[in-house]
């Protein structure tokens, strides 16, 4: 049996060199992680090509918040996988929903065309639907090679009997990828009770800021610049190598090296 694929979400540089090292197949790269990961800069993009020989898997979402984007915003996102193809990158992930939180399927089949042979995952904002029995079917009816899900959870593993559900569902029309909250003690079950053969994760610690202007000796700012931080935060979530070899362990228990696709 092939090993399941260890797909690593990162916002950095950094973490790209992190993942690749420690033994990730494929890199989930976005900016933002802090607000759910966001389209990155092609200065990060073409950096982390150059920093690793993975497939890299770009994020596409022109903002945070929830998945309902008005014109001018997919226009972004449209423009933004577009310049993609002058890059050397392997896949793209994104996600556009209704205001009735169902699949935004004429959005999402064009974003699939305009894609062309770069593979399109969907992401979790796929948990958000309604009614994933008829996401799942619409996903695949727009061709769709892939959706991130925990199940409708905050947690993969709290969601693993909808997981198994959408595997089942899939097929092989599809490929899904379990993710949310995966770490360490969580993986084994989590791959034996969805049958899942890629996983998703961060991977990340918390990290005290530095000292800086304007911050105290421990790094701690008075002032918030991001509305969704507490003031005085300071700190930061970087990628953890010992976390990724870990994960990284425990897949090589289920089989041989997978190949990275």
């Amino acid at each position: 049996m092939r090993r399941p694929l260890l797909e690593v979400c990162v916002d950095s540089l950094a973490g790209v060199c992190a993942a690749s090292e420690a033994g990730a197949d494929r890199i989930e790269l976005c900016s933002a992680l802090d607000v759910g990961g966001l389209t990155p800069s092609l200065g990060l993009i073409r950096e982390a090509r150059a920093a690793t020989s993975l497939p890299i898997f770009v994020m596409l979402r022109p903002r945070p918040g929830d998945f309902c984007f008005d014109d001018t915003e997919f226009r972004v996102l449209r423009a933004d996988l577009d310049a993609l193809h002058a890059e050397d990158v392997q896949g793209v992930v994104t996600g556009v929903l209704s205001e009735d939180l169902s699949v935004d399927v004429p959005r999402t089949r064009e974003l699939v065309v305009l894609a062309g042979s770069l593979p399109v995952t969907f992401h979790r904002a796929f948990d958000l639907c309604t009614d994933p029995t008829r996401a799942l079917n619409d996903l695949i009816a727009c061709g769709v090679a892939r959706i991130l899900t925990s199940g409708g959870k905050n947690r993969a593993l709290d969601g693993a009997a909808a997981i198994r559900d959408c595997v089942a569902q899939a097929g092989s029309a599809l490929k899904v990828v379990a993710g949310g909250g995966v770490d360490v003690g969580s993986l084994d079950e989590l791959l034996r009770q969805t049958g899942v053969r890629e996983v998703h994760t961060s991977a990340s610690t918390s990290v005290p800021g530095v000292g800086r202007a304007g911050t105290d000796a421990q790094g701690v700012s008075p002032v918030s610049l991001a509305p969704t931080l507490d003031a005085g935060s300071g700190g930061q979530r970087q990628t953890d190598p010992a976390k990724i070899a870990a994960c990284r362990a425990i897949l090589d228990q289920w089989g041989d090296r997978a190949p990275r696709s």
